[in-house]
């Protein structure tokens, strides 16, 4: 979920496709200060950096057909907070909605993550801690007239 603020306009100057999609991506950033597994937003998502070289980050991007896909269920009341496109977090991880099916909604998940987070583990019919995005719930809360009123006037 972005919550930053734009310090770069890269270029891309290497792209790799296979099962994934390596994009490097040339930047003034100072590249020795970008941390393996850190998350940067490139001409919208959020991607994963998975390698570093001067002056440059790599990133790998899901094609969204390949098998790498995880389909979640999520109960019924938190299905309107999730959108294809949108965000959630599963176990503590950032990840993009794909598509909603029903009560299921499908993410990709990149090498890098798979290796790196509870991921790797997971198997089917186990529970994982699930956090729909915070704009989701503010527009949710807006929507229903959670707004707060002035019901009484300070004293003079």
């Amino acid at each position: 979920m972005f919550t930053g603020i734009v310090t770069d306009l890269g270029k891309v100057r290497r792209v790799r496709r296979g099962d994934m999609v390596e994009l490097t991506i040339a930047t003034a950033f100072d590249s020795t200060a970008i941390a393996i597994g850190a998350s940067i937003a490139c001409s919208g998502p959020c991607l994963t950096v998975v390698a570093i070289e001067d002056g440059a980050f790599t990133v790998q991007a899901s094609v969204e057909t390949v098998s790498l896909r995880f389909v979640f269920d999520a109960p019924v009341a938190l299905m309107p907070f999730i959108a294809p496109k949108g965000s959630v977090a599963l176990d503590g991880v950032s990840l993009t909605v794909n598509e909603i099916a029903g009560t299921s909604f499908g993410v990709n998940i990149i090498p890098h993550t798979l290796a790196c987070t509870s991921f790797r583990e997971a198997r089917p019919g186990q529970m994982m801690n699930l956090e729909i995005d915070m704009i989701a719930r503010y527009v949710a809360r807006l929507l229903a007239g959670a707004a707060p009123v002035i019901t009484q006037s300070p004293a003079p």
